[in-house]
């Protein structure tokens, strides 16, 4: 691995968490009301809120921004 791998590593997943915190309050009432993650993706892209890399949402990043959170 190169030096500064892990490094970066840490700061991503960090950015990550970070980004993911941000939105939990949104998210809560969507999982409570056990809405798919289909579903929550088109609540949140209705709604205006991108992902962090400032794209729309899928039900695959939205499983895993759940499991950051601990949702899942």
């Amino acid at each position: 691995m190169r030096p500064n791998t892990v490094l970066l590593n840490q700061v991503r997943s960090d950015k990550a968490l970070g980004f993911a915190g941000s939105i939990k309050k949104l998210l809560m009432p969507m999982v409570k009301q056990k809405m798919s993650l289909g579903a929550i993706a088109t609540a949140l892209n209705e709604a205006g809120r991108t992902t962090v890399r400032g794209n729309q949402w899928t039900s695959t990043q939205v499983s895993r921004v759940l499991r950051r959170l601990e949702f899942k």
